[in-house]
């Protein structure tokens, strides 16, 4: 921690000492990875970044635990309850003089993310155990604003003591004393549209794709995109998916591309209705908006096109075309005026090889563009961790199993295995 060095774009400030955690070590990781590779010199006018990022290390949770006299029956509580205790409990004083001063240094908006010892790891996927909280951090009470930081931080040291993170733990045989937690306080990229704010295109990109289409292999790796805030890749909801070693191929064909491409997106309310009111879960500050009613203000020019209902085909960017607008960065993807592509390509390659297993990226592009006053359009890496896969190859010789004893069958089934040690089978009737 030094306040002089509040104002450097790049680089990772710890706010207290321990372990970085998960997330953290990718940070890391990808930090000194882009020092030593230049990667913002292998592209002509676009930048390459980490977002300013500050990191509270594990000691701080354990000081948390100790001096807050959190008991290890806790775990007997309700989740809302066990809120209730960490929101109540004090953080260090060192930690909240250097708080007050990030406060009275930034306002623009902040996420506050997870970062467990036992995030990430090689063996077990941890991704969506732990919330993130985004916060608009955009108030003009300072004090204000710093408590919803603090409430933020003690809701994710919170998480580690939650039923469904207690399960996953215990699933997995780990035990809850090995878990310490450590917090990530991250700018959100974006700019500001109106009340909103936003990235143009966020996504997750993965160097293993699962299930291959066509002529596409395992590795040649899947980027999934969405416009706005990655939450809709995260929670699954309609999002763009394409091959960085094939972009212009289509996965869906334009008919389906035209049903079910992405119709709403997420975004940070700059909006202050009610100044006081705290963080209470991920949802807090965030909103759903229509594609349709956004892409006037200018923010989805290079992502959508107009389906072209007199000749049945897609005109890329906001035209005065006649028909409705569709997200399918073709602008990005096909006519390249953005190098998304080559980019994620290359730091998938780069990362699997430095860790040594397939790899998982999280990322977050600006479009935004005046040369004069040196704003570049930039492809900021939020993460990256270790992609689970099982690389053994299962073969399952299906005309020799006989037919009458087979009691479930499909002709349309993602990816294949064999249970062994299978025992019982219970099936209900709804």
């Amino acid at each position: 921690y030094n306040p002089d060095y509040f104002d450097v774009d790049d680089g990772i400030m710890r706010f207290s000492g321990g372990s970085f955690g998960g997330k953290g070590r990718g940070l890391a990781f990808l930090n000194s990875l882009f020092v030593a590779m230049e990667f913002d010199k292998k592209y002509k006018d676009v930048k390459i970044k980490i977002p300013k990022t500050f990191i509270i290390g594990t000691n701080e949770f354990d000081y948390f635990i100790e001096h807050n006299n959190i008991e290890s029956d806790i775990t007997l509580k309700s989740d809302n309850e066990i809120r209730e205790i960490f929101c109540k409990g004090h953080l260090s004083d060192d930690l909240i003089s250097m708080l007050t001063t990030f406060v009275d240094k930034f306002r623009y908006p902040i996420a506050v993310r997870s970062s467990g010892l036992l995030e990430d790891s090689q063996s077990q996927p941890f991704a969506g155990i732990y919330e993130t909280y985004m916060l608009p951090n955009n108030g003009k009470d300072n004090h204000l604003r710093l408590l919803k930081l603090t409430t933020a931080i003690k809701l994710v040291f919170s998480s580690v003591y939650q039923k469904n993170t207690r399960r996953y733990i215990e699933s997995i045989n780990y035990k809850m004393e090995e878990e310490k937690m450590a917090v990530i306080l991250q700018e959100i990229v974006g700019d500001r549209w109106g009340d909103y704010f936003y990235p143009n295109v966020s996504g997750v990109g993965q160097s293993y794709n699962f299930y291959p289409t066509s002529y596409l292999k395992n590795s040649d790796g899947i980027v999934s995109l969405a416009v706005g805030l990655g939450k809709a890749v995260v929670e699954g909801e309609r999002i763009y998916r394409f091959c960085p070693n094939y972009p212009k191929a289509k996965i869906l064909a334009e008919e389906d591309i035209l049903k079910e491409s992405q119709k709403e997106f997420y975004a940070i309310s700059l909006q202050i209705t009610n100044e006081h009111e705290m963080p209470q879960s991920e949802d807090t500050y965030l909103r759903k908006l229509k594609v349709r009613k956004m892409a006037a203000n200018g923010s989805l020019d290079d992502i959508i096109s107009i389906w072209d209902i007199d000749n049945d085909r897609f005109v890329s960017g906001n035209s005065k075309v006649r028909g409705p607008k569709v997200v399918t960065f073709d602008n990005i993807l096909i006519h390249n005026k953005f190098p998304l592509a080559e980019i994620t390509r290359n730091i998938l390659e780069i990362g699997e090889i430095s860790m040594g297993v397939p790899v998982e990226i999280e990322f977050a592009v600006k479009l935004k563009k005046d040369i004069k006053h040196k704003i570049y359009p930039t492809f900021y890496i939020l993460q990256i961790r270790p992609l689970t896969i099982n690389t053994k190859e299962v073969t399952i010789d299906l005309d020799s199993l006989e037919k009458d004893k087979i009691w479930l069958l499909t002709k349309h089934g993602m990816g294949n295995g064999i249970i062994n040690d299978l025992s019982h089978v219970i099936l209900l009737k709804t």
